[in-house]
């Protein structure tokens, strides 16, 4: 695998040096599958498929190159029974939800949380999304699945507000969900059918989702931000959009990726980007979410530098609705009940 890597690296070096073309500077970019003989097929048509499937890989993920395996190949036995498993969960909305509440750090109130997608599969035990949301992706299901979802958080973040807790819930969008222009009418109607005010929900996208398309991702998100949804850049700094791109997105808050927050302490880099990422946020008038707060000391750096919201174990860990609704009832943070709002 090493060499394989290695050869890949002198490829892309080779490939991205510059094009003279008619007196224009062109540059390339590739992305590259490898397959190993013999562990990935003795035949050359089945390392062919093998490196064609994780070219797919690289090419998804955004990455230059990526070694196959099995588990992301659409044409492996396992992969395909996954598949169909997957499926008849969603057609039985058997996928569940658990909740990771976030906090506002200057009034340390809890103000809503992130809704957590978990498939517990019958024999594999519980499936992480990490492992299921490609799958949803490849096969077109992401769709029927993000609204389920929504449905879902909405519902539950209503029962919040009918036994007097005033939070808001979010819930992420792929890139699929970004392309559909029917998304805001059936987040509307979602919203209609539980009577939940627009406010209480906010819409977490990634960087990378939003530029895969950025002129159709910003005609829903515009239509969906009119409706008063709050929208949210999720695991910003991770991405690559740019700053003339992003003072275009009609968002309201950015969420500091925790591989940034976790070392914080450790790492002066990580630090700077943290705090960086806060001020740029202020300057443009939104908000900050700091993702993977596990300890007092990270709290009280992220309180120094101004960070509006924190979410992570030292507020608690994703909890199932049921064990969610018991930690409002009796967690050391202040819930604004739905009389005094």
């Amino acid at each position: 695998v090493d060499r394989a890597l290695a050869v890949s690296a002198t490829l892309q070096d080779l490939l991205q040096q510059p094009i003279d073309i008619d007196d224009r500077i062109i540059t390339l970019d590739a992305s590259m599958g490898i397959s190993i003989y013999p562990d990935h097929g003795t035949r050359p048509s089945d390392l062919m498929k093998c490196a064609d499937v994780a070219m797919y890989v690289a090419k998804r993920n955004k990455q230059a190159v990526s070694v196959y395996n099995s588990q992301n190949n659409p044409y492996d036995q396992g992969h395909l029974e996954l598949t169909r498993d997957l499926r008849t969960a969603i057609k039985r909305n058997e996928i569940g939800l658990y909740f990771q509440p976030k906090v506002d750090m200057r009034s340390g109130i809890l103000v809503g949380a992130e809704a957590l997608a978990r498939w517990r599969h019958p024999v594999q035990g519980e499936v992480p999304p990490s492992k299921f949301v490609p799958i949803l992706e490849q096969t077109g299901l992401i769709q029927e699945f993000t609204l389920q979802v929504l449905e879902k958080a909405v519902r539950y973040c209503k029962q919040c507000e009918r036994a007097g807790y005033e939070i808001s819930v979010a819930v992420n969008l792929s890139v699929h969900n970004l392309r559909d222009e029917a998304l805001p009418d059936q987040v509307e109607d979602i919203l209609a059918e539980h009577d939940l005010d627009s406010a209480r929900l906010t819409l977490e996208i990634t960087e990378s989702a939003v530029m895969d398309d950025y002129m159709k991702s910003i005609e829903v998100l515009g239509e969906l931000s009119d409706m008063g949804i709050e929208l949210s850049i999720d695991d910003f700094g991770t991405g690559y959009s740019s700053l003339g791109y992003l003072k275009r997105m009609p968002v309201q808050q950015l969420k500091i990726d925790r591989s940034f927050v976790s070392d914080m302490i450790m790492n002066r880099d990580d630090a700077v980007i943290v705090r960086s990422t806060i001020d740029l946020a202020h300057n443009l008038g939104l908000k900050t979410v700091a993702e993977g707060v596990e300890t007092e000391e990270v709290l009280a750096v992220l309180g120094e530098m101004g960070c509006d919201m924190v979410q992570g174990y030292l507020v608690s860990r994703p909890l199932p609705m049921e064990e969610f609704f018991l930690f409002l009832k009796n967690c050391d943070w202040i819930v604004e009940s739905v009389s005094a709002a």
